[in-house]
């Protein structure tokens, strides 16, 4: 990226085709058809409705993760039950309007449940429910569910490795091309290295295949987001034998397995609090992320995918100060994102922002 104007201090230049008028000062972005245009902000507003409460008890962000089922027009939400023996539990929740209404809670998992990480499969019209059974080793384990008015019901627990996981709310994706589940994952076991295992769904049933790695380094804060474009899966991550800087990699499904392209770095800035959502608009995705050498600041970044190969580009802060727990939902629809966050600077209050794509620039 270059800022149009007469700095003789810089001493690389490009000539290029301007598309549109060219102000002095201004940051300019390449297009895909190879001209330059300025970088142009855009504005909007989130309105929030009332809160509901969906579980009478403390609630960890780590240990809770929610999917949209459109075949139901519901979301579902699950969480493990602090206040019940650690159980993983799961919660039917109804959208009108700016209110949201709640089913009764349903109990998945007859265990200590950790890291839950929820996946629709839009073939099946199934919810798959991904998660660490501290009480079976913590084996990777999956559950298929399904919606029915304001409850779900399930199908009974399949171990999808018999290793020692760390899996993430973020964790889990449906590849809607090969009707496949995947679930990407941190073995414990094997160096810690991360990994990705493709699951197939059959009636309230799901078998897996054999476990990939997507890297042979220490992995964690994994998050996955489907490209329904490209059919391919974005996967991102925390190195921590590189200084945790954050890398991706694109997946492809074949059959009941993955291969994985080259990686991708991102910076070299050690990064926590990964999250990924895909814009099918605009062909690509956004990834926010905590930033330790910015003091924990947010940064949301737009990454694209073009065959097996991954690209970072621009980078913008969405909240300034420690922020936690990032997440982030695109919107075609209204052709935005939102970001979340708890921002431990700001009294752990919950925080949304509201940005655009433009370009290879989030705003």
């Amino acid at each position: 990226m270059r800022t149009i104007g007469n700095d003789q201090s810089k001493t690389r230049e490009t000539q290029v085709v301007a598309s549109g008028a060219l102000e002095v000062g201004k940051t300019v972005v390449i297009n895909s058809d190879g001209t330059a245009s300025v970088i142009t902000e855009t504005s909007a507003t989130e309105e929030l409705g009332t809160g509901a409460t969906f579980v009478a008890a403390s609630a960890n962000p780590k240990e809770m993760s929610i999917v949209y089922d459109s075949d139901s027009d519901r979301v579902v939400i699950a969480y493990k039950a602090a206040g019940a023996s650690n159980y993983g539990y799961a919660v039917v929740g109804t959208v009108s309007g700016t209110t949201i209404s709640y089913g009764t809670a349903v109990q998945f998992a007859a265990g200590w449940t950790e890291e839950p990480s929820l996946a629709f499969d839009s073939t099946n019209n199934k919810v798959v429910i991904a998660f660490r059974d501290r009480s079976n080793s913590f084996y990777g384990t999956a559950i298929v569910g399904t919606v029915s008015g304001t409850s779900i019901s399930f199908g009974t627990e399949v171990v999808y490795t018999s290793n020692n996981v760390s899996s993430n709310p973020k964790g889990t994706s449906y590849d809607t091309a090969n009707q496949k589940i995947v679930i990407a994952f941190r073995n414990n076991s094997n160096s810690n290295r991360g990994q990705a295992v493709v699951g197939t769904v059959s009636g309230t049933s799901i078998s897996f295949g054999s476990a990939v790695n997507f890297s042979t380094q220490r992995s964690r804060y994994i998050a996955i987001s489907y490209n329904s474009t490209e059919q391919k899966h974005l996967i991102c991550w925390s190195n921590q034998d590189q200084n945790e800087r954050i890398q991706a990699v694109a997946g492809t499904v074949s059959g009941t397995s993955i291969s994985f392209g080259s990686t991708a770095d991102g910076n070299t800035e050690p990064v926590t609090y990964i999250d990924a959502d895909y814009s099918s608009t605009h062909n690509k995705h956004v990834v926010v992320y905590h930033d330790q050498n910015a003091g924990g600041d947010g940064i949301v970044r737009v990454v694209t995918i073009s065959g097996t190969s991954v690209s970072w580009g621009g980078s913008a802060t969405f909240e300034t100060g420690s922020t936690v727990y990032n997440s982030v939902a695109y919107s075609d629809v209204s052709n935005s994102f939102v970001t979340f966050c708890i921002d431990d600077t700001n009294n752990a209050y919950p925080t949304l922002n509201t940005g655009t794509i433009s370009g290879k620039h989030p705003l």
